[in-house]
Order: C-alpha cells, then sequence, then structure tokens
C-alpha cells in the first residue's frame, strides 16, 4: 500500500525538479558588456573587445541592440562596429566598416584619440570581409563539384546497368602460333 501511494509522490517531485523556472526578461536600456573605465580610449575598447571573445551570437545581438539605444558618440560607434565584427556575418561586416568610416570622419578628442585603432579596425575588417566572401566561394566550389561527381556517378551505374543486360558474348581465343 505505502508503494502505491510512494510512486505519484516521487513523480512529482521528479517532474518538479526537472522544469527550471523561466528566466525573468529584462528590459535592455544599457551594454551588457561593459569594459574596464580606466586607460586610454583604445585600451577600453580593446578590453571590451576581449570581452566579446566567448559570447554567443545571441550574447552579441543583445549587446548591438543596448549600444544602439546608448549615446551617440565615438565609443559607442567603435563598440557596435566591434560587436558587428564578432558576429562574422557578411553583410554586418559592411555595416561595421561603413561605421568605423564614419569615426574617421568625427573629429572630436575621443574618436582622434581612436583614430589609429578605427584605421587597423578597417584593415582588419576589410580582411575579414575577403575571407568571408572567399569561404562563400569556396562552399559553391565544393557544391558544384558534388553536384559534377554525383551525375558522373550516376552516369556510371546507368552504364554499369546496361552492361549487366547485354547478354554475355562468346570470347574467341586467338590459337597462338
Amino acid at each position: 500500500m505505502n508503494i502505491k501511494l510512494l510512486s505519484p509522490v516521487l513523480a512529482l517531485l521528479l517532474a518538479a525538479c526537472a522544469a527550471p523556472p523561466p528566466a525573468p526578461v529584462e528590459p535592455v536600456s544599457e551594454p551588457v558588456l561593459e569594459a574596464a573605465p580606466s586607460g586610454s580610449p583604445s585600451d577600453r575598447m580593446l578590453a571590451y573587445h576581449r570581452a566579446l571573445d566567448n559570447a554567443s551570437q545571441a550574447e552579441l545581438s543583445k549587446e548591438l541592440a543596448a549600444l544602439n539605444h546608448a549615446p551617440a558618440g565615438a565609443e559607442t560607434e567603435v563598440r557596435k562596429a566591434i560587436v558587428l565584427s564578432a558576429m562574422r556575418d557578411g553583410a554586418r561586416l559592411v555595416r561595421a566598416r561603413t561605421i568605423l568610416a564614419g569615426v574617421l570622419l568625427m573629429d572630436d578628442p575621443d574618436a582622434l584619440a581612436l583614430r589609429p585603432l578605427v584605421e587597423w579596425m578597417i584593415s582588419n575588417n576589410t580582411e575579414l570581409r575577403r575571407l568571408a566572401l572567399l569561404g562563400d566561394k569556396q562552399a559553391q566550389q565544393l557544391k558544384d563539384l558534388q553536384r559534377r561527381f554525383d551525375q558522373s556517378n550516376e552516369k556510371l551505374e546507368a552504364m554499369k546497368r546496361i552492361e549487366s543486360s547485354q547478354p554475355a558474348s562468346p570470347i574467341e581465343i586467338a590459337p597462338a602460333n
């Protein structure tokens, strides 16, 4: 009798432990990942980049949304470009490059302090874009090669079927002189 009562209780306890409560939804109001506030603007941007190294795509999207609501300025724009570049998407790389080109045109002290870093980031972004295009090109070549291989394989199988359906012809061996 105790076993009959014990099994539903155990099932309820296991069910209660199995599903964690849903995480509360927080409004996006400020950047999620903050860099160290001390040091030069370039140092802050490099620290911010290091903070994003292991971020997932979802975290990067959340960070970008927060940066889009942050006050405008050279550092905010460079942070946006860093996040976009970390996403490794071709269109986002182009957008990051456009943002960085805009920072080069700014003449406030923060933008001037970030100019060498921004120039390097544009160069790096161009290389990332080139590599992304190269990867896309190689993926397309691989698809084409696979398609040609499949076509050749189908032709070979068709030839095997034709050959096996042919009656066997007698093989004449010429007498040796």
